[in-house]
């Protein structure tokens, strides 16, 4: 069984790779950081001081790649640690589930005028 700091450093180490996983092709990207959205609200560094951290801003989110999978895949730490676990090839006969596509709310504005 690996200990919860392994999966860190291992997920750390592939934080690249994870983040294309989790959030599909960036909008836009530099030496060190991956961002997804018209303006970067969520972001995840690959290289220097703050590799395989990751924040969003519009959620107010942030931490590690641990905590990215949890974002991601709207599931809690456990979950996410099993996850990190098969995704990092504990399980050979497992294939990791697309994430959820995250969409905006439908504002109902005939119901928003209504009320006022």
């Amino acid at each position: 069984m690996t200990d919860i700091s392994t999966i860190r450093d291992q997920l750390t180490d592939n934080a690249e790779v994870l983040a294309l996983e989790l959030f599909g092709e960036p909008t836009h990207r530099t030496g060190q950081k991956l961002s997804w959205g018209r303006k970067g609200s969520t972001v995840v560094n690959i290289a220097g001081r703050y590799r395989g951290r990751f924040k969003s801003w519009e959620t107010d989110e942030g931490g590690s790649m641990l905590d990215a999978i949890m974002f991601a895949m709207g599931c809690n730490f456990n979950e996410a640690v099993d996850w990190a676990k098969r995704w990092l090839g504990e399980d050979d006969d497992w294939t990791p589930p697309r994430p959820p596509k995250r969409t905006r709310p439908v504002v109902d504005v005939d119901g928003e005028e209504i009320k006022r």
